[in-house]
């Protein structure tokens, strides 16, 4: 299984002024600085509060000192360690936020690391950030939880 490259994970849209905004409390989990920079400095040129996590205990830690203020873990699928599909799994049922998996696997691949949950968003890389935004915003505005 080889992922699609990270430095093409991302792609620029014309203009970000017409996407929709918020003030969320996001937690963001990659792995890599060159998907995870990028990624916090659009959500929060849109007004979102990013706490940034390299790894998924990082990404524990951080939920259990200010878990209740964090809307939506957005996170890669695969990571060294502990997977996305991990994460979600350790973060446990019930009053969770809301999460967005990202990927650069091809299906079949994610399929072999077990489907992604219902409920739970996903975007394939490379995405555009105005796709990552548009995204956020339908699953902080959805009132179904995972």
């Amino acid at each position: 299984m080889t992922p699609l490259p990270g430095p093409n994970a991302l792609k620029r849209p014309a203009s970000l002024q017409n996407l929709p905004a918020g003030v969320e409390t996001i937690l963001l989990v990659d792995d890599e600085d060159g998907v995870r920079r990028p990624v916090r400095r659009v959500l929060e040129r849109q007004g979102y509060v990013v706490l940034e996590a390299q790894s998924g205990d990082q990404a524990l830690d951080l939920l259990r000192a200010g878990g209740a203020d964090i809307a939506l873990v957005v996170c890669d699928l695969a990571m060294p360690g502990m997977t996305g599909l991990d994460l979600i799994k350790r973060i446990g049922a019930g009053a969770r936020p809301r999460i967005l998996l990202m990927s650069g696997y091809p299906d079949e691949s994610i399929r072999a690391f077990g489907g992604i949950p219902a409920g739970v968003g996903f975007l394939s890389k490379p995405f555009t950030l105005g796709a990552l935004i548009t995204e956020v915003r339908a699953l902080l505005d959805s009132s179904t939880l995972v």
